[in-house]
């Protein structure tokens, strides 16, 4: 018996497959694009043909992310807080605090002992501080955004970008770049404008315990050094960030079906 969770982002969707166990059978991530219900139908197939199965065979399926409503065959839509929640106690029971760090947004997540959310807050007014953001920096550097995370981590000046809008931070680097400063630093700077956006939402926050990283942009190694720095303490990162709303999801398909069987 399989449970299917889909985590439909702004950048990506995600699903991941859960067998009656509660144990990760398999996932898969694809660019969201601008045809949702395709895009939802192939990682679908693709989840589906990894494990030999068929839809009929997934008694309950649960559907997140800000396209979860497009995800017609889910019997329950559940927010990308809930299933963040979920997914993080899933890997680190013990987390207190999530930084979901996705392509359009940035969620920090607080939760109690039992692991329910008790607070949460968002910055989605502007896409300084997230994915999209490394992808407009990316490009302007020439460098791929799998790269631009370790070469943040070569810098040897502490370069600094002040503006908080992405177009006023796009002109900023090109003047960095005009002084011929090098790519090191300027990707170092890049990447500590984003984790200054994601402390003050932090200290907005009351904090305490475990830290989680969730969302794509954890997987930056740059973003996870720089996230410990400021914080001063370790922080927790999955397996992998990018399917912890998907694997959510999936928990409560699980949890649903159980409960209510």
């Amino acid at each position: 018996m399989y449970f299917l969770g889909i985590d439909v982002g702004s950048i990506t969707t995600k699903a991941l497959l859960l067998n009656e166990k509660k144990e990760i059978v398999s996932s898969h991530i694809m660019k969201t694009g601008a045809e949702i219900k395709k895009t939802i139908a192939a990682v679908c197939d693709s989840i589906f043909a990894q494990n030999h199965i068929t839809q009929k065979e997934i008694p309950f399926i649960v559907s997140t992310g800000y396209g979860r409503k497009n995800v017609d065959c889910a019997q329950k839509y559940i927010t990308e807080i809930t299933a963040h929640a979920f997914g993080a106690t899933y890997y680190f029971p013990r987390t207190r605090l999530i930084l979901d760090i996705g392509g359009q947004d940035t969620k920090v997540v607080a939760l109690t002992a039992a692991g329910n959310v008790d607070d949460f807050i968002m910055n989605d007014k502007c896409a300084a501080g997230t994915g999209r953001f490394l992808d407009v920096m990316a490009d302007i550097l020439n460098t791929p955004i799998t790269q631009l995370g370790e070469k943040a981590l070569g810098h040897t000046k502490e370069l600094k970008i002040n503006n908080t809008c992405t177009v006023f931070a796009e002109s900023e680097v090109i003047s960095l770049i005009a002084r011929e400063e090098r790519i090191e630093d300027i990707a170092f700077a890049i990447h500590d404008s984003i984790v200054d956006r994601i402390i003050n939402l932090v200290n907005k926050i009351s904090r305490h315990g475990e830290i989680t990283l969730s969302g794509g942009v954890s997987k930056n190694s740059a973003i996870q050094e720089l996230v410990k720095k400021r914080l001063n303490t370790e922080v927790n990162l999955p397996m992998d960030p990018q399917i912890i709303g998907a694997l959510g999801a999936a928990i409560l398909a699980h949890r649903h079906f159980f409960h209510n069987k």
